[in-house]
């Protein structure tokens, strides 16, 4: 097995992190921070419950690394579930610089770059700079490996890719 860990975060995606972060830090202090009345009081309580649940979301579907087994590529992320990508079903593995994508549903530059974007491309991206487009019989994912150059390499090869 090869595991590759996940590039760290590009500067506008930790711009963007760095940013949410602290406005949904701030909506959850604002709870303890300010008296709430009786008339408002499930208001004051939903917002910051709300950040707290987006913040830890954001955090526990980011992507921690890539493991190219001899059967599959997997996406692990932080926690949960691990993606796995059928070797036998990949048509082609490239780089890509891709900018300016239309999130359809996912998270999108908080923490990284995380669902499905351009119509049904898969992501689990945590740097623009560095990622690459995984095409399969069944969809397109699109990652971003520390090592690129390596990890394509060796994904081709597994893949038995030219």
């Amino acid at each position: 097995m090869s595991a590759f860990r996940a590039a760290s975060l590009d500067r506008v995606t930790a711009i963007i992190t760095t940013a949410v972060g602290l406005l949904l830090i701030a909506v959850a202090a604002s709870y303890f921070l300010r008296p709430a009345t009786d008339n408002n009081r499930w208001l004051s309580a939903l917002l910051p419950s709300l950040s707290i649940m987006l913040f830890a979301i954001s955090v526990l579907l980011k992507a921690k690394s890539y493991n190219i087994t001899s059967h599959n590529l997997e996406v692990k992320q932080m926690v949960g579930a691990t993606i796995k990508i059928p070797l036998d079903q990949i048509i082609s593995v490239q780089s890509t610089t891709q900018r300016g994508a239309i999130r359809t549903f996912g998270i999108g530059g908080f923490f990284g770059y995380v669902g499905r974007f351009n119509g049904n491309e898969r992501w689990f991206v945590t740097n623009r700079n560095k990622m690459v487009k995984i095409e399969t019989t069944k969809s397109v994912y699109v990652v971003s490996p520390a090592d690129r150059e390596s990890f394509i390499q060796q994904l081709k090869q597994k893949a038995s890719l030219k």
